[in-house]
């Protein structure tokens, strides 16, 4: 079960820590953006000071607490109160204002409050955040193994914002972005800024859906900088002409001539790797309303982020190949005639995520590319790097263009049940770990050859096609089962192990990236490496649901599908109760591929929990059996940080459910006491005569006990 109790995106052990439960719960309710910054007596308008957002940590364990202050180096000194009951540290000069860390062991469980002080002369910033120490001890080996996914989570992000290129900066540049070694390519510093801005954003760490200043340290000086970096370097294309396939690209801004927006290297070439990559920041910063108004380039000032976002969708669509063997993929170039199966995976996950994030994707980009996809497939399941249209010869596979491969199957609609993908498990399944059956194309790394764990565009590219298709497990990966609940053979599972097992130092101030691990081919790029090692810990494959919709009618139930907290228990089979978590863009389009937690928050089956991944819908189940007697549960879902509405399930005790009059049968007489009051509203939600509690005494209700009757006579 993976809630977070501390702050956005992160997982969660199962069982509170005593004593926390309350005061966890008020937490998640406060703010999304999970960090508390209080100028105390600042005399400063621009002085600010900031801490990390809430996070977990395990008792015992040294855990680095870190902030930042706008106000100057030298002649600034802070302290610390880690409010565990020392008091503040002794003041100290500050000597990195973008990047004050210490470290600090926590001896015993429970919530704290940390407290950066920090003074100027007169003035005297302050900042709390909140922190949640747990006993390892308490906890079962799954929630141990939970608390660590969440500290590695929070170490991670906190290593890619000691790494940023303007980190020293922060407060008087507008721009940040990552390194990202040229690699034959150019200077692709928009890639590496993109998917760094992906990372935070999908562990909800996002900007507003208008133009209200953002709040919290990672949005308003890593995401909305990171932003701005791709936004200051899109170059616009003019569009003129239908395709040479005779198809409008120029979707919502056409028909043609159009302007289009794309992101290259500094040469302005390679934008057909680069734009997809490029639309992954724009569409996981769930604010399509937001209007860009601080990087002044003409084609992108005054225009929302759903605009510019449309326009980069829009040259993709042109980009994409007319003709020649490659038809319908997208290669280095835009409209060449080869399909690379890198480039296809980037621009597949743009448009996959741009689509979830709202925006419209036609139909024949899917047709066009089911001709690049079926070019590069092979009879053993495998996907070329080029195309060659021959399924009897390979070109240059691995496995990372394999989990390409099924991403085109599901962005082509193709069934889970689908032939291609089954031999692409296979295939995949038979290299999990052994590196050398059969792969041409090396991903080369520190410690040799790795083709899957180890290669982060290959781990990458299998976890979002498999989460997309739902596959819970692979034959091949031979892990075994637990702790917990977790299956045999589950992929994912085997994915965190080696995360969690090879994230270098993260209880350092310089450590929580993953160096042990290589990019691609012969590539380390530390922060882009971290990015996906972050984006595969995230609870979605693409995006994250809007935040305002999920919180509002997130979870449902009932035949159709409701809000209403009251429950029919004429749509559930006996003893059980099912409930619907739905995940949808701002738009109200489906996002398939979220992990969805589900927990009876209270009741007399609370702690019942469950999760499940969304399908093409953008819905999935949960279903618990109530053990617990009589009584009203609550329930609630989240996705990371993002938290649904609560459901309410009455559980009435056993053989008393139609029994009006109270003589411990069922009967005739107790039908004939409904029909009296036929057509009236429940006066509870307990109401007896509303015996499938839909709210309303109707004939229904007549209908539900006459099929429980436990006597032919009254």
């Amino acid at each position: 079960m993976r809630i977070p109790y501390a702050g956005p995106g992160q997982h969660s052990p199962a069982k509170f820590v005593d004593g926390v439960r309350n005061l966890l719960s008020r937490w998640l309710q406060v703010a999304a953006c999970a960090v508390v910054s209080v100028a105390a007596t600042a005399t400063t308008v621009s002085a600010e000071t900031l801490l990390m957002p809430n996070r977990d940590m395990l008792a015992g364990a040294s855990e680095v607490v870190w902030g930042i202050t706008t106000l100057p180096n030298g002649s600034s000194t802070y302290r610390i109160n880690y409010g565990d009951g020392g008091g503040f540290s002794a003041a100290t000069p500050v000597v990195d204002r973008s990047y004050i860390a210490l470290n600090r062991t926590y001896a015993l469980q429970g919530p704290y409050t940390i407290t950066l002080e920090v003074t100027n002369g007169a003035t005297v910033e302050t900042a709390t955040t909140a922190v949640v120490v747990y006993n390892g001890a308490l906890l079962s080996a799954f929630e141990l193994r939970e608390l660590n996914v969440n500290r590695a989570i929070q170490n991670g992000l906190r290593s890619l914002w000691q790494s940023q290129n303007n980190r020293t900066t922060f407060d008087t540049t507008i721009e940040t972005s990552w390194p990202w070694f040229p690699s034959g390519h150019g200077d692709t510093t928009i890639a590496s800024a993109a998917l760094g801005v992906l990372a935070v954003q999908n562990q909800g760490f996002q900007l507003s859906n208008n133009n209200n200043a953002p709040t919290g340290l990672y949005q308003k000086y890593l995401v909305r900088r990171g932003i701005n970096y791709v936004l200051a370097r899109l170059t616009t294309l003019n569009i003129t002409t239908l395709t040479p396939a005779g198809n409008d690209a120029c979707t919502i801004y056409g028909p043609p001539p159009c302007i289009a927006l794309f992101g290259a290297n500094t040469a302005g070439a390679d934008a057909g790797y680069i734009n997809g990559i490029a639309l992954l920041s724009l569409a996981g910063s769930g604010a399509m309303n937001r209007t860009n108004v601080e990087v002044t380039s003409a084609n992108v000032v005054n225009r929302t982020y759903g605009e510019i976002l449309q326009r980069m969708v829009n040259a993709s669509l042109w980009g994409q190949n007319d003709v020649g063997t490659g038809r319908g993929g997208w290669i280095y170039s835009f409209n060449g005639n080869s399909s690379d199966g890198s480039t296809n995976g980037w621009q597949l996950l743009g448009l996959l995520d741009a689509e979830a994030a709202g925006m419209t994707v036609p139909a024949w980009v899917r047709t066009e590319f089911a001709r690049a996809l079926a070019a590069g497939l092979n009879n053993d399941g495998s996907y070329d790097y080029m195309a060659d249209n021959s399924r009897a010869n390979n070109s240059s596979v691995n496995v990372a263009k394999t989990g390409v491969g099924v991403q085109g199957m599901f962005f082509t609609g193709r069934l889970a049940t689908d032939p291609d993908l089954a031999l692409a498990k296979t295939w995949i399944g038979a290299r999990w770990a052994n590196q050398a059956l059969g792969q041409q194309f090396v991903c080369s790394g520190p410690a040799g050859l790795t083709y899957n764990k180890g290669c982060a565009y290959g781990m990458y590219n299998v976890f979002k096609g498999f989460r997309l298709f739902g596959i819970p497990t692979l034959a091949g990966v031979n892990r075994p089962a637990g702790p917990g609940s977790i299956p045999s053979d589950d992929w994912y599972a085997d994915y965190v192990d080696w995360l969690l097992a090879n994230q270098f130092g993260p209880t350092t101030p310089t450590g929580g990236h993953w160096q042990n691990m290589t990019f691609s081919s012969q590539t380390t790029l530390l922060a882009a490496q971290t990015s996906l090692a972050l984006l595969m810990l995230s609870p979605t494959a693409l995006v994250l649901p809007d935040p305002v919709q999920f919180g509002a009618v997130g979870l449902q139930h009932g035949t159709p599908l409701t809000t209403d907290p009251r429950t029919n228990p004429v749509t559930n089979p006996p003893g059980t109760h099912t409930v619907t978590g739905i995940t949808v863009a701002t738009n109200g389009s489906p996002i398939p591929g979220v992990t969805v937690q589900f927990r009876v928050l209270t009741g007399p089956n609370a702690g019942a929990s469950g999760s499940g991944n969304s399908g093409a819908n953008g819905q999935t189940t949960f279903t618990y059996t109530g053990t617990g007697g009589a009584g009203q549960d609550r329930i609630q879902a989240n996705v990371g940080a993002l938290l649904s509405n609560v459901l309410i399930k009455n559980w009435v005790a056993a053989g008393l459910t139609c029994d009006i009059n109270n003589d411990g049968r069922v009967t005739p007489a107790d039908v004939l006491l409904i029909r009296g009051r036929l057509n009236s509203a429940a006066t509870s939600l307990t109401d007896p005569f509303d015996s499938n509690r839909d709210g309303v005494v109707n004939v229904a209700d007549m209908r539900f006990c006459q099929l429980r009757q436990t006597a032919a006579t009254p």
